[in-house]
Protein backbone atom coordinates (compact mmCIF):
# COMPACT_ATOMS: atom_id res chain seq x y z
CA UNK A 1 0.00 0.00 0.00
CA UNK A 2 1.06 3.58 -0.52
CA UNK A 3 2.24 5.47 2.53
CA UNK A 4 2.84 9.12 3.24
CA UNK A 5 5.54 10.60 5.45
CA UNK A 6 7.51 13.82 5.66
CA UNK A 7 11.07 12.86 4.82
CA UNK A 8 12.81 9.81 3.43
CA UNK A 9 12.52 6.22 4.58
CA UNK A 10 14.97 3.35 4.44
CA UNK A 11 13.93 0.30 2.43
CA UNK A 12 13.22 -2.52 4.87
CA UNK A 13 12.28 -0.22 7.77
CA UNK A 14 9.51 -1.72 9.91
CA UNK A 15 6.06 -0.22 10.42
CA UNK A 16 5.13 -0.43 14.09
CA UNK A 17 1.74 -0.13 15.80
CA UNK A 18 1.64 -0.43 19.59
CA UNK A 19 5.05 -2.18 19.51
CA UNK A 20 3.77 -4.73 16.98
CA UNK A 21 5.43 -5.08 13.57
CA UNK A 22 2.69 -4.67 10.96
CA UNK A 23 4.77 -4.24 7.80
CA UNK A 24 7.88 -2.89 6.15
CA UNK A 25 8.91 -0.30 3.58
CA UNK A 26 9.46 -1.76 0.10
CA UNK A 27 9.95 1.41 -1.97
CA UNK A 28 11.17 4.82 -0.82
CA UNK A 29 11.18 7.10 -3.83
CA UNK A 30 9.57 8.58 -5.82
CA UNK A 31 6.48 7.30 -3.96
CA UNK A 32 6.75 5.37 -0.70
CA UNK A 33 5.18 1.92 -0.67
CA UNK A 34 4.89 -0.63 2.14
CA UNK A 35 3.93 -4.25 2.58
CA UNK A 36 1.29 -4.23 5.34
CA UNK A 37 -0.57 -6.98 7.19
CA UNK A 38 -4.24 -7.10 6.29
CA UNK A 39 -5.11 -9.70 8.94
CA UNK A 40 -4.07 -10.37 12.54
CA UNK A 41 -4.89 -7.69 13.50
CA UNK A 42 -7.57 -6.89 10.97
CA UNK A 43 -6.66 -3.97 8.69
CA UNK A 44 -9.63 -1.92 9.97
CA UNK A 45 -7.88 -1.88 13.37
CA UNK A 46 -5.21 0.47 11.90
CA UNK A 47 -7.73 3.24 11.18
CA UNK A 48 -6.95 6.40 13.17
CA UNK A 49 -3.98 4.77 14.91
CA UNK A 50 -0.44 6.12 15.17
CA UNK A 51 1.88 4.06 12.98
CA UNK A 52 5.61 4.66 13.27
CA UNK A 53 8.54 4.01 10.97
CA UNK A 54 11.99 4.94 12.31
CA UNK A 55 10.17 6.80 15.14
CA UNK A 56 8.33 8.99 12.59
CA UNK A 57 4.57 9.06 12.10
CA UNK A 58 3.38 7.55 8.84
CA UNK A 59 0.00 7.58 7.11
CA UNK A 60 -1.35 4.64 5.14
CA UNK A 61 -3.06 5.82 1.98
CA UNK A 62 -6.05 3.46 1.82
CA UNK A 63 -7.77 3.47 -1.55
CA UNK A 64 -10.35 0.81 -0.62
Amino acid sequence: MSVKINGKLKIGSELMLDNIKIGKILINEPFSFALIKLYDPDFSFFKNKVILVENKRIEIINRF
